[in-house]
């Protein structure tokens, strides 16, 4: 699998995104909303390992 495939990455990467949307908040605020998305997608990856049948983590984080 390409690494940029690689579910962790493609988390990685969304969650990057996630946090550049949040940039106005303060900083405790900020650092709560990145880690309920950090584990949203690992919620979400383990989902789609575990069942196949979830959204791809990318569709779903749109």
């Amino acid at each position: 699998m390409p690494w940029n495939r690689n579910p962790s990455y493609q988390a990685i990467t969304l969650l990057r995104r996630h946090s550049r949307e949040c940039r106005g908040l303060e900083t405790r605020e900020y650092l709560v909303a990145v880690e309920r998305r950090m584990v949203e997608l690992i919620d979400l990856e383990r989902r789609e390992a575990r069942d196949g049948s979830a959204l791809p983590i990318r569709l779903a984080a749109e």
